[in-house]
């Protein structure tokens, strides 16, 4: 998931304060209580997206190894180069590990499928949510 989630500026954020940010953000989106924003590079918020999808299609039984490998593969192919093997890590795990759906998951943009359980599926998604801030 922490490939995945894209970084939230509130209002207050001290994030305001340095001119790189400010260069970035679009106007204080209301609805969403967050300042709108679009990397420089648009391949960049692309490669979010797709990474964002390849972790909510992950199933619950999903092995961990096997997500981050396709996030990965999906790197090395944006970036035109071929993912160099790597050696299998130990095998075994620490037991249940924490998924999207956690609700500690609350610094971070909203799924659809987390939006849609708190606000019902006929609620107005609000545009920061539904397409990484129009970028």
């Amino acid at each position: 998931m922490q490939y995945a989630i894209r970084l939230l500026i509130p209002a207050g954020s001290r994030l305001l304060a340095l001119d790189d940010i400010r260069d970035l953000v679009e106007e204080f989106d209301s609805a969403a209580l967050v300042f709108p924003w679009c990397h420089p590079d648009p391949a960049l918020d692309e490669l979010q997206r797709e990474v964002m999808a390849v972790v909510t299609s992950a199933a619950p039984g999903d092995d961990r190894a096997g997500v981050f490998a396709r996030i990965r593969e999906l790197a090395y192919a944006r970036a035109g180069r071929a993912a160099p093997v790597i050696a299998p890590g130990p095998a075994g795990g620490s037991g249940d590990v924490p998924r999207l759906s956690e609700p500690w998951y609350c610094c971070a943009e909203p799924t659809e499928g987390q939006l849609s359980s708190c606000l019902g599926s006929a609620a107005p998604h609000p545009p920061a949510f539904t397409d990484t801030a129009g970028c």
